[in-house]
């Protein structure tokens, strides 16, 4: 999701610090143990228990059904305090314990850390390679120049997603003037360089008035930034900014009276509703793979599990149909060897979840899912954080209407 710069790596003793040991045990043979490498301290942590909790909502349905060919599954949680080196660490206390199974979100410069990582250690020991499960990561370079045979993505890259708001900007007619305000890393500038490529392509008449990109988690008052958007005539916001700093603009927006669109790939954080309250209704535009508001069959059964056994609302799609996806590849392996699974997922696996039918594309080893577009609003059948809001769908794009090409120069082993 997220490229967070500025940590400096605070290393924990081994293992120890994760409250268990990762050493082979008898129960090892019993369970498939999947690490996740991602932030459990510091700034990041909400996002990375987020998405902890779908993961172990999601491995509790697997083991309930029978586990993956037998075997159940087990979530050994890493901190990676958002840092690649650290996280680089974590990568290899779990291979040196027998993990192959490594997931990870939450930040882009971690995936790709942990990508590289992956590569040369599977190229130094062929017959016991690892493999890499992105759940949540969106920057289009982790599917692209930095693709790999061993890494497999299910949230869908920032292109497909550009795909889909621009669409539905262009069939609305209510903005004219976009603009593109994203924090200054790769997920902004990703955004920033999809919209300019898509906008003349997807629309018609409707400009950008200006751009700015903001240093994530400095910006303290975002009322001069609001200042230089009203003077710009921009009747739309574009933006991938989230948490506190998404908080900060809707205010700001909200208390200098304007009263435009803001169209956000971010828009589905741990926390967001029970600060913005009523601030965006019917204005805050979000596009994802899943609008979190009742509307899926399944949905709301999963959703009340959730709360009961995670203490979470069912808010991120990825992991579930992520793991169905890599279910059925071993499935079909009859077998857990990452070698099987992955030569099963690079023939383009497909299978049925909550959003229907979904798939890997053995191209890049992207997982094809449709994409939504929902508005904030109380209109919903849940809403979020004991809060009546959620996010309301108002139109649905179909995989192969709105992801590009793959643009990956896959290097498969052999």
């Amino acid at each position: 999701m997220i490229d967070f710069k500025g940590f400096r790596a605070r290393f924990a003793p081994p293992l120890l610090s994760f409250g268990l040991a990762l050493a082979p045990t008898a129960q090892a043979a019993e369970t498939l143990k999947v690490a996740q490498i991602d932030p459990v301290s510091g700034p990041l942590a909400p996002i990375g228990d987020s998405s902890t909790r779908h993961l172990r909502a999601k491995f509790d349905h697997i083991n309930a059904a029978g586990g993956m060919n037998g075997q159940m599954l087990e979530l050994v949680v890493m901190d990676s305090e958002g840092n690649p080196e650290k996280a680089q660490v974590l990568l290899r206390q779990a291979v040196d314990s027998g993990i192959r199974y490594i997931t990870q979100g939450t930040s882009s410069a971690v995936g790709a850390a942990l990508g590289d990582a992956v590569d040369k250690y599977n190229r130094r020991n062929p017959e016991k390679p690892v493999m890499l499960l992105d759940h949540t990561n969106t920057d289009p370079a982790l599917t692209g120049e930095l693709c790999s045979y061993w890494r497999f993505s299910f949230s869908p890259r920032v292109p497909t997603r550009t795909e889909a708001l621009l669409r539905y900007v262009s069939t609305q007619g209510r903005v004219k003037k976009l603009f593109l305000l994203n924090p200054d890393y790769s997920l902004g500038v990703a955004v920033e360089t999809s919209v300019k490529a898509a906008l003349p392509r997807l629309t018609k008449g409707v400009e950008i008035v200006g751009t700015e990109r903001v240093p994530l988690g400095k910006v303290r008052d975002y009322a001069p930034y609001v200042a230089k958007i009203r003077a710009s005539g921009a009747d739309g916001i574009v933006t991938s900014l989230f948490g506190a700093d998404a908080i900060g603009l809707m205010k700001a927006a909200n208390e200098s009276g304007w009263n435009g669109f803001v169209y956000a790939y971010t828009a589905g954080g741990v926390g967001l509703p029970t600060a913005l309250g009523a601030l965006g209704k019917e204005r805050l535009v979000w596009v994802n793979d899943f609008m979190p508001s009742g509307e899926l069959a399944g949905e709301m059964k999963y959703n009340d599990e959730m709360l009961a056994n995670q203490k979470t609302d069912f808010y991120q799609m990825q992991q579930t149909y992520g793991y169905d996806l890599l279910a059925e590849a071993a499935r079909r392996a009859k077998s857990n060897d990452v070698t099987k699974v992955a030569k099963q997922l690079d023939s383009g696996v497909t299978t049925q979840s909550m959003l229907g039918e979904v798939s890997v594309r053995g191209a890049d080893h992207q997982a094809v899912v449709p994409l939504f577009v929902g508005i904030y609003s109380d209109k919903v059948k849940r809403g979020l954080e004991n809060t009546p809001y959620s996010y309301r769908t108002v139109a649905r794009y179909e995989a192969k209407d709105v992801t590009p090409a793959s643009t990956c120069k896959m290097k498969r082993p052999g």
